[in-house]
């Protein structure tokens, strides 16, 4: 015999006085899920690309120079109108949406990017059969590959494409100086540079530390508080090296002449390291106290009122 519980809307008599912070219904998740979760990996790149392609078909497929390609389309309207619009967005404001209809024989499939600037907003993605929903930064991210053929396909036509974000830090007159001294291809440079100055760009396979720092630095330029402008910097150099991505002296001190703007002396390479470690000795004395205070704090397990289980507490042993 199954014993059935209705313990909708009930409280034991002894909280009657105390408000629901919040009511969770524990269906269950797996370990990998907690592990993903609790390790702040929740980000899979592989498998946003995977689902977009479920409603975008020709992404990442070749692209043909005359042939009509919806990851072209989606691209060009991330890139250059959702992009400049969504940093019109004041924080606080109202959130916006915008709205792709995908046509894959003769069915629609729905596609959302979304913005968030009020204060708390939470993002639950959902991928099902026939719509997506997307954050403006994954879908910088998508565009991003489809973008990077197209830099190599303008290449060979004798166009030099670069995002609005990346023009914004390096002029495309020094992109041939430059290369030069990296010992580089212009077209690899320009993937890399389009790349790193991408939102999340360490996610990328041609983000590149040293461009990303000094992109970063440019970005900030007219940033008045200095140390909000180094944090900036220092989130973006950590971003790259936790995903294994080691900066090059000699490399970033080439492409720091590049850089619109210059790049002052605090942001050196000795210092950025030194300003690496530092948040990063910070970090682990924070996860060790986080982690000791975790493991002090004693679960109750709290039943629904009922004539069996209202039994006076025992006291104190004697």
């Amino acid at each position: 015999m199954t014993a059935q519980y209705d313990i909708a809307g009930t409280k034991p008599e002894s909280l009657i006085g105390h408000g629901i912070a919040k009511e969770f219904v524990i269906s269950g998740i797996t370990p990998n899920d907690f592990i993903k979760m609790q390790s702040g990996l929740e980000f899979d790149m592989d498998d946003l690309r995977r689902q977009f392609k479920k409603h975008c078909p020709d992404y990442m497929e070749k692209l043909e120079i005359n042939r009509p390609s919806k990851a072209v389309e989606f691209c060009f309207k991330v890139m250059n109108e959702i992009g400049p619009e969504s940093r019109k967005v004041k924080k606080g404001t109202r959130d916006k949406v915008w709205k792709f209809i995908f046509i894959n024989d003769k069915i629609e499939h729905f596609v959302y990017i979304d913005i968030y600037k009020r204060e708390n907003a939470q993002f639950s993605p959902k991928h099902e059969e026939k719509y997506m929903f997307l954050l403006l930064e994954e879908a910088g991210l998508l565009a991003q590959e489809t973008f990077a053929r197209l830099v190599h396909i303008a290449y060979g036509l004798g166009h030099k494409l670069m995002t609005p974000l990346s023009a914004a830090c390096f002029s495309k007159e020094d992109i041939g100086k430059l290369t030069a001294e990296l010992n580089d291809t212009e077209v690899n440079v320009l993937v890399s540079i389009n790349q790193s100055t991408q939102s999340g760009g360490h996610y990328l396979q041609h983000g590149d530390i040293d461009i990303a720092v000094c992109a970063t630095i440019a970005a900030t330029r007219n940033v008045k508080d200095k140390g909000l402008r180094k944090n900036i910097v220092i989130k973006v150099f950590k971003q790259y090296m936790n995903k294994g991505k080691m900066p090059n002296n000699r490399r970033l001190a080439i492409i720091s002449k590049y850089t619109i703007g210059g790049v002052p002396v605090e942001y050196s390479y000795e210092e950025l390291l030194r300003s690496y470690e530092s948040e990063e000795t910070k970090y682990s004395a924070l996860k060790r106290a986080k982690a000791i205070q975790e493991s002090a704090i004693i679960g109750t397990v709290i039943v629904s009122p009922s004539p069996d289980n209202l039994s006076p507490r025992p006291g104190p042993a004697k």
